[in-house]
């Protein structure tokens, strides 16, 4: 067996295990290469039932990245007059040919590619059932993305702690009221004061064409509401500081002034 032939052999039980079992199938032990096949192989799957849906509903993929939020593929293919049959059908059809070619080109034997095939019908029942999170627009994203930073430096100006200071008290499981209370600050005040900045930032948005007024109006009425919940919600600061203090755990900001920074 090749090495090609080997990781995609890897790649195939990782697809079928993740659509048929719902199972983290890619070990840690694994080299980056056969994660690189596993995931080659789902998005080939993922493209092909996509693109059977597109066709069969006649939509472009931006509506339907949009309508697919919150339901299945089976609920918008049915809301479109198509049928999960005839989309399934294609998508078979796709793959089957792919199979047949990567065996003919001796990327896979005979009996690697009957084997996906044989359980191909369960794995597209899986994709197609499952419900998809909400789809969030740029602008949702960018409000989300902000929110705690300018929360974070709100609460560093009211209680006047050093940005080492308020670390580390975040990483001591604290939430942001938590430590303003603690320090004499008012969390409504914090609040109240990252609204203000994030609803001038979400204006100048709406003011250089770049957000959508009514969903601007809408986002701006949830701030206070969704502001208070972030800092009642512990942050995502974790105790995992090195020897000297200088580096925090994978993916954190190294300091809250670079969580303080606006996204552009």
């Amino acid at each position: 067996m090749t090495r090609w032939t080997k990781l995609i052999s890897i790649a195939l039980v990782a697809v079928l295990a993740a659509a048929v079992f719902g199972a983290t199938v890619v070990r840690a032990d694994e080299s980056t290469d056969n994660q690189t096949g596993a995931r080659r192989v789902v998005l080939a799957v993922t493209k092909a039932v996509t693109d059977a849906v597109l066709k069969e509903t006649k939509l472009d993929q931006a509506t339907l990245r949009k309508e697919v939020g919150g339901k299945t593929l089976t609920d918008v293919i049915t809301a479109h007059g198509a049928t999960v049959a005839a989309v399934k059908a294609d998508a078979t059809a796709t793959l089957t040919d792919e199979a047949n070619k990567a065996v003919a080109d001796k990327k896979l034997t005979q009996a690697q590619a009957d084997k996906l095939l044989s359980r191909l019908d369960t794995a597209l029942d899986r994709l197609l059932t499952r419900q998809y999170p909400t789809v969030q627009t740029r602008l949702e994203r960018l409000v989300k993305a902000t929110g705690y930073t300018l929360l974070l430096k709100e609460t560093a100006t009211e209680t006047k702690l050093k940005a080492r200071d308020l670390l580390k008290e975040m990483r001591d499981g604290k939430t942001l009221s938590q430590i303003a209370t603690e320090h004499q600050a008012d969390p409504a005040k914090i609040v109240s004061a990252a609204v203000d900045q994030a609803t001038k930032r979400i204006n100048q948005l709406v003011t250089n064409g770049k957000a959508n007024a009514d969903e601007a109006k809408t986002i701006i009425a949830g701030l206070p509401d969704s502001f208070t919940k972030l800092m009642n919600t512990p942050g995502p600061i974790r105790a995992t500081t090195q020897k000297g203090g200088k580096k925090l755990g994978k993916g954190q900001p190294a300091t809250p002034e670079a969580m303080a920074t606006p996204a552009k």
